[in-house]
């Protein structure tokens, strides 16, 4: 068996221990088997110890469709609508090839929710990266020292930065963003975290000035498993900017200097020694769409009646009729008491779109979680690994077998996990 070990997966256990190998199977009870080359046989983990999986083939993200379909359980599918009638929506998934599912199981559509330009998603390589005293392993860069490790990459003016910190003893990091480039002389936005907290700080340049823009109360201490996730959103188009940590957002923050960096560069600056440690992991840049994010984020109205949100805010309450594919494109056909005849809507002038009648808080989920790409999350009761193909028991979607290169992660929602949520 050591010789079918081919995939480097890794395991996360509780206290931060970590195995690899590759993971074939996850049994009802939350155990995980693992062919390892330290046993000739597949090593059993109890479900309870295992907190966070990492699959080998986290690859540049192949996501089909622009589409998220949120499930009356809340979980998430990232696809491309194929067509609805009355009893079933069609759609296509870079996951799990073509899905048909009822009506009822639908909670809401979020068109042109996902970023048809992934800009980042590793680390795979140091290469591409200028490098001083960093090294990589297992789609995590780490440092031990002072030293700097910096990518410049095709930032729009609106985009999202994504990264996992973990750290030992006292962590000394900051992280340079939206700068031109090397140059410690330029208009950058700056994170910074350690023994005193967090702070998001601006540096102009031309002003002679390094402001900051917010500080948190948050020490490593606060962090009892010394990680944390880190998501900053930027919008230089309005001089705003989001601190998101572990799935919460903790800041909304205005930048008053003036006109915002407009470089194209990420830096990570270490600034330790001796014992302590830095690792990065599951770094992702994304294009951000706000105007359809501000849509996406209203409440759905009267839950009898299904609602379409157009492109503009527009809301429309009724029943939507159908989809149907016409050369190329999806377009909905919406029905609505206040208008005479019903209006079909190209999909790309729709934002959202909620079903009636589902009440997604009464509907029960499982404790294990599949991650896909591009945001999507599955609530699975058990899956089997076979070779590149997954199987998986879905309580809504029945039997399902995906693409094991689609899977990003799997978590157990335990109350001792730590489980990570984004809007």
């Amino acid at each position: 068996m050591i010789g079918a070990v081919a995939i480097a997966d890794e395991v996360t256990l509780a206290g931060d221990s970590r195995l690899a190998g590759s993971v074939v199977s996850i049994a009802e009870n939350g155990n995980v088997f693992l062919e390892t080359p330290l046993s000739p046989e597949p090593v059993s983990l109890r479900g309870e110890s295992v907190r966070h999986i990492a699959f080998s083939k986290h690859t540049q993200s192949n996501v089909r469709g622009d589409t998220l379909l949120t499930l009356a359980n809340g979980d998430v599918l990232p696809c491309e609508i194929r067509s609805l009638d009355a009893t079933r929506l069609t759609l296509a998934t870079s996951f799990a090839g073509d899905l048909a599912i009822p009506r009822t199981a639908l909670n809401r559509l979020t068109l042109g929710a996902i970023s048809t330009r992934t800009l980042y998603d590793g680390p795979t390589t140091l290469e591409g990266w200028e490098n001083e005293r960093w090294t990589y392993q297992n789609h995590t860069f780490a440092s031990q020292s002072g030293g700097r490790l910096s990518k410049t990459f095709d930032l729009p003016q609106q985009f999202i930065l994504r990264f996992h910190l973990a750290w030992r003893n006292n962590p000394n990091l900051q992280l340079a963003f939206a700068e031109a480039s090397g140059d410690p002389k330029v208009d950058r936005y700056l994170f910074q975290f350690t023994n005193a907290g967090i702070e998001i700080k601006r540096q102009n340049v031309a002003e002679q000035k390094l402001v900051t823009l917010t500080t948190l109360s948050r020490p490593p201490a606060k962090f009892e498993e010394s990680e944390m996730d880190v998501e900053i959103r930027v919008n230089r188009k309005e001089s705003k900017l989001q601190l998101w940590i572990d799935g919460r957002l903790e800041a909304r923050i205005d930048d008053p200097v003036g006109q915002p960096p407009d470089g194209k560069g990420i830096a990570f600056r270490s600034n330790v020694g001796g014992e302590e440690t830095h690792r990065i992991s599951k770094i992702q840049l994304l294009a951000w769409d706000v105007e359809g994010e501000r849509h996406r984020t209203e409440e759905r109205g009267d839950p009898k009646t299904d609602a379409l949100i157009d492109s503009e805010g527009g809301r429309y309450s009724g029943q939507l009729e159908s989809i149907a594919t016409r050369d190329g494109n999806a377009v909905l056909r919406f029905k609505s008491p206040l208008l005479e005849k019903p209006m079909e809507i190209p999909a790309t002038e729709v934002s959202t779109v909620f079903f009636a009648g589902i009440k997604s808080a009464e509907t029960a989920k499982s404790s294990l979680v599949l991650k896909v790409h591009g945001g999507g999350e599955l609530h699975v009761e058990s899956c089997r690994f076979a070779g590149d193909r997954i199987s998986a028991r879905h309580p809504l979607l029945g039997e399902l077998t995906l693409n094991r290169a689609a899977l990003v992660a799997v978590e157990r929602t335990l109350p001792s996990a730590k489980t990570t949520s984004r809007e």
